[in-house]
């Protein structure tokens, strides 16, 4: 009768307690093997090479899955991403496709790329503009920033100082500050919000023939208003019209038409953007309309882009959303996020909005963009505007990562993890305190986030020496994060260095959490928690390994690395994927060589080989 290994390695230290239940079902050591859920060994499958990296350079690994049989593997170097599906990497030509960036070597395992939406993957890093990768075909890809033109801004200005703008619209424009205000160097890139108090628009007057009236400006989010009546002798068409830039105008919908005498009125709100309103008499046959179009008293908020500065109190600036007058202003706002404040680290999905989070200058702070609109951070007091929390109750630490949990959010900052609940589901606009504290526990985030597995998350404490598993319990009402590493620290820790440095879940064949650590040897932790199945083992190989990821391929998960090897004296580095782990496989098929090549039939001359 074979013995079971359903606990796993365990520390030196505890392998004399033979009284333990978990004693029991141990083992001493498991150097490149694996536990089953059956709780026999299975040796850890080889490796299969697939490319060098660019240059040789360390990369980390992502992932990017469009649909069920189209699933990439990202290559992140410094300066530049690459591709892969189907086992093999995408190139045209024979050159490896290949998009360039702006992240350094430094920065790239500091990527957040946990949100993807379609054929869109958001990438965000504290000190770059958001950004996101877009897949246009298996080999076209776009990487581009996120338009940043109506938000969102930092709380509006209580002092004197005022904003002056040179003119209303156009590229090139100065804005003045009477006060010390703009970064010479760092501004460049921020946008600013410059508001004057308009009052309410009227536009009154009598069709007594074909015409247009003159328009009213709606601001977005603000109401308009038409009332028309027409004489006792009227015959004709009244519409209303609307326009984006005050020269094309389209008919939405009628006011009066034929012999009506009956007074009409219509109203609604600009929801989509700032139009223009007006009516139109378009067709004419007697008589006489008295109309009048009214748009509300509002705050005209005008957006700028910073394009370069002269001096803390003068700047040159690109018009994004048209002023409404050039008289100085205390009302402005600074946008949140720039070379100057930073740009937030963190990004989440939420109820159908994007979700930012922790920039330099606000580091507790979570942006969430419109509904349905992720790009847009315009606020406002619709159910479906833009809005910003601020993290009550927590440790004055910035935000590592948010990963959304039922309908209530976790957060990891650099002293404790957080739970959140809303206040009210629906989120309605501009709340004044969208998500109440629930929970916290004292472990500190960095920026190796969680990964999701199963129902629980499973989540490397800051320094990767030990693995926490993040549950809520909702008989105690509280956030939980047992150590999942409480009988394993010689394994996880590095001496000299951080521990789990990179980590991905696999489903499939077995649930296994694949961590890399700092000093290259993989750690592989069987777990499932219905079945209360933890268990530890390691591999240490011939390479060193760097970066792990995961993506599903048919019935079965593909577990993919980067890694360093020498080859001929020379280091060299290799991005390549585990052969299937199959254990009914027979013993000829197996592949257990590192960084091996797979032949898969055909005819071929293979010549110096060495």
């Amino acid at each position: 009768m074979g013995r079971s290994f359903l606990t796993g390695i365990v520390s030196k230290d505890l392998q004399g307690q033979v009284g333990s239940d978990f004693y029991q079902t141990a083992c001493e050591d498991a150097n490149g093997f694996l536990v089953t859920p059956t709780g026999s060994l299975a040796m850890v499958p080889g490796t299969v090479y697939v490319a060098n990296t660019k240059s040789n350079v360390k990369v980390r690994l992502g992932r990017f899955i469009f649909s069920e049989d189209d699933v990439y593997i990202l290559e992140i170097g410094p300066l530049y991403i690459r591709f892969y599906r189907d086992s093999g990497q995408l190139a045209v030509a024979s050159v490896p496709v290949e998009v360039a960036t702006t992240y350094t070597a430094s920065e790239i395992f500091e990527l957040d790329i946990s949100v993807q939406l379609a054929d869109t993957l958001y990438i965000y890093h504290s000190a770059h503009q958001r950004a996101k990768l877009v897949r246009e075909g298996n080999t076209t890809w776009t990487l581009s920033d996120l338009a940043m033109t109506d938000g969102p801004f930092r709380d509006e200005n209580t002092t004197t100082t005022t904003l002056t703008a040179s003119a209303l619209t156009g590229a090139g424009i100065t804005v003045t500050a009477s006060a010390a205000t703009f970064d010479v160097s760092d501004h460049v890139g921020a946008i600013w919000q410059m508001s004057h108090d308009v009052t309410m628009a009227t536009e009154t007057a009598t069709f007594s023939g074909v015409a247009n009236s003159n328009s009213v400006f709606v601001q977005r989010n603000n109401a308009w208003n038409i009332v028309a009546i027409p004489s006792a002798k009227f015959n004709g068409s009244i519409d209303v019209q609307f326009s984006d830039d005050d020269v094309t105008f389209t008919t939405e919908m009628n006011v009066t038409q034929g012999t009506s005498t009956e007074r009409q009125a219509r109203n609604g709100i600009a929801t989509d953007a700032s139009i223009y309103v007006r009516l139109r008499c378009s067709s004419f046959t007697a008589g006489t309309v008295q109309f009048w179009i009214y748009a509300d008293a509002y705050k005209h908020n005008g957006v700028v882009s910073i394009t370069a500065v002269a001096s803390t109190t003068s700047a040159t600036a690109t018009v994004l959303t048209d002023l409404i007058s050039t008289d100085a202003t205390t009302a402005h706002a600074e946008g949140s996020w720039s070379p100057f404040r930073g740009y937030p680290g963190s990004a989440f999905f939420y109820n159908q909005r994007l979700g930012a989070a922790g920039n330099t200058a606000e580091p507790q702070e979570l942006w969430l963009s419109e509904t349905n609109d992720l790009e847009s951070h315009f606020p406002g007091t619709l159910a479906t505007s833009a809005f910003h929390h601020v993290l009550d109750g927590a440790m004055p630490s910035p935000i590592r990562w948010v990963r959304v949990e039922g309908k209530g959010l976790l957060v990891g900052t650099l002293g404790q993890v957080l739970s959140y609940s809303p206040q009210d589901i629906t989120i309605s606009a501009n709340p004044s305190n969208p998500f109440k504290r629930a929970s916290a526990v004292n472990h500190p985030s960095g920026f190796v986030a969680p990964v999701e597995a199963g129902s629980s998350f499973l989540m490397p404490e800051l320094g990767g020496n030990a693995l926490m598993e993040l549950l809520f319990s909702s008989e105690e009402e509280s956030l939980l994060a047992p150590d999942l590493t409480r009988f394993v620290k010689d394994l996880v820790r590095v001496t000299d260095g951080n521990g789990i440095v990179s980590m991905a879940f696999q489903k499939r064949p077995f649930p296994i959490l694949w961590c890399v650590r700092s000093d290259g040897s993989l750690l592989i932790f069987l777990y499932d928690r219905p079945s209360s199945t933890a268990a530890w083992t390691y591999a240490t190989l011939s390479g060193s390994y760097e970066s792990v990821e995961v993506v599903p391929l048919g019935t079965y998960d593909q577990v993919w690395l980067s890694s360093l090897h020498t080859v001929g004296g020379s280091s060299v580095r290799f991005v390549g994927y585990m052969d299937k782990l199959d254990i009914h496989k027979p013993l000829k098929d197996m592949h257990f060589v590192e960084a091996g090549l797979h032949w898969k039939g055909g005819t071929a001359n293979i010549t110096a080989i060495t």
